[in-house]
């Protein structure tokens, strides 16, 4: 993605540290920011849009047990979910699958996904049975963020 492919936009709320929390960007519909679309910081993805106002819109991060994310780490596919925790929970399509901590987990940008393929999610972290995914993008620690110019498939 170029960077004319996403709004840049400055996180002025968060309700982080409860359950459900939200991030609050300070552009919305006016710039062409619509929901579904996804959010990203320098690390990686952040979450994506839930609702748009004119001048505001409010993100669901990665984080939030409403969460979850389709990728892959190497030869391992899987399903990160949020817990409203730091870290993502990582269930493995195949368990046997070749992985270990330490593994760059990306988006799977797999048909009818809510996130194109290939954008960084986070590192690998535990071990087999226990995996866990740690995010590049803490939403906690955000200050500007980009709102990427793409919607999944219907």
């Amino acid at each position: 993605l170029s960077a004319g492919d996403g709004v840049a936009a400055r996180v002025v709320s968060t309700g982080l540290g409860r359950v459900g929390a939200t991030l609050v960007i300070d552009r919305g519909g006016a710039t062409g920011i619509r929901p579904g679309m996804p959010v990203v910081a320098a690390g990686g993805l952040v979450g994506r849009v839930v609702e748009v106002g004119a001048g505001h819109s409010t993100v669901l991060p990665l984080t939030g047990a409403a969460s979850a994310v389709g990728v892959r780490a190497g030869l391992a596919a899987g399903v990160a979910q949020g817990r409203d925790a730091v870290a993502l929970g990582l269930d493995l399509l195949d368990p046997s699958a070749p992985l270990q901590s330490g593994d760059l987990a990306v988006t799977s940008g797999l048909r009818h996904s809510r996130f194109p393929a290939g954008l960084p999610v986070g590192r690998v972290t535990g071990s087999r049975g226990r995996f866990a995914l740690e995010p590049f993008a803490p939403p906690d620690r955000l200050e500007l963020v980009k709102v990427l110019r793409w919607v999944p498939e219907p």
